[in-house]
């Protein structure tokens, strides 16, 4: 027997579209204004610390890359992890556990040199290059 799925109706659609929104409304409420000085050029949503709470990472122009630790009650929290000297103008990034021991590593794309870097996450708490990891270059 073949189940037909029906869309859901506009009403339902217009209530979750306002959900959305309200939850949007008070998560950006909770992270400083300086923060959002940034002047941001890409941003990801992960639990980089293992703590069931979404925290952010957020790529700027001639800037680090900044991790925003979500505490859970008050705003985000701004550091800048990196146990070496962070590679310039990140552009984009991406989360994935790379060595699968139950962190999300990161990886970021840069305008210009190295063009690729990966970080290794340790523990939660610092975001290390890997030894093996030779930079991407053209």
């Amino acid at each position: 027997m073949i189940a037909l799925i029906q869309p859901p109706s506009l009403e339902i659609a217009v209530l979750v579209l306002g959900m959305v929104l309200l939850l949007f409304e008070a998560f950006s409420t909770r992270i400083e204004k300086r923060t959002l000085a940034l002047a941001a050029i890409a941003a990801l949503a992960s639990d980089l610390n293992n703590d069931r709470a979404i925290d952010l990472v957020v790529t700027g122009w001639r800037q680090s890359a900044a991790v925003l630790t979500n505490p859970r009650e008050g705003p985000f929290r701004r550091s800048e992890p990196w146990d070496s000297t962070f590679p310039p103008n990140p552009a984009g990034v991406i989360a994935f556990d790379f060595n699968k021991d139950g962190f999300m590593d990161l990886a970021f794309t840069h305008w210009g040199q190295p063009g690729l870097s990966l970080w290794k996450n340790v523990g939660g708490t610092r975001f290390e290059q890997p030894v093996n990891a030779a930079p991407y270059r053209e």
